[in-house]
């Protein structure tokens, strides 16, 4: 049980804000790490695809063919994959967000140039 008059307080004290980031950091300065970090990860993702389409193909292969089919297999299964990783790369930068937007269900707010605020009234 707290006493009234006592020094502990039931109510919490307000504590020091919490800063993630240094203080010169601008909005400009995390658009530029976020677009940066957005590039690594999808040059990351290309890689990675064209890593298990040519594991893929060289798997396909060894199982049909045999080990004389594995380096061409390689080579093929990777163009293959480059392709594609670079088609989802370029669907994702360019309409990407678009896609997410429809699968949310959301619209575009309609624009109101002539309200009563922007007529001064």
């Amino acid at each position: 049980m707290v006493k009234v008059g006592s020094t502990s307080s039931v109510v919490h004290s307000e504590l020091a804000p919490v800063h993630g980031l240094p203080a010169n950091v601008t909005f400009l300065d995390l658009i530029r790490r976020n677009k940066r970090k957005s590039v690594a990860l999808m040059i990351g993702m290309g890689m990675l695809v064209v890593v298990l389409g040519a594991a893929l193909a060289a798997a396909i292969a060894v199982y049909g063919g045999g080990v004389e089919a594995l380096i061409p297999s390689l080579v093929l299964g990777a163009a293959v994959a480059l392709v594609i990783a670079v088609i989802a790369c370029l669907w994702s930068f360019y309409s990407g967000s678009e896609a997410i937007l429809r699968m949310s269900i959301a619209g575009r707010l309609p624009c109101r140039t002539a309200g009563p605020r922007a007529s001064g009234g």
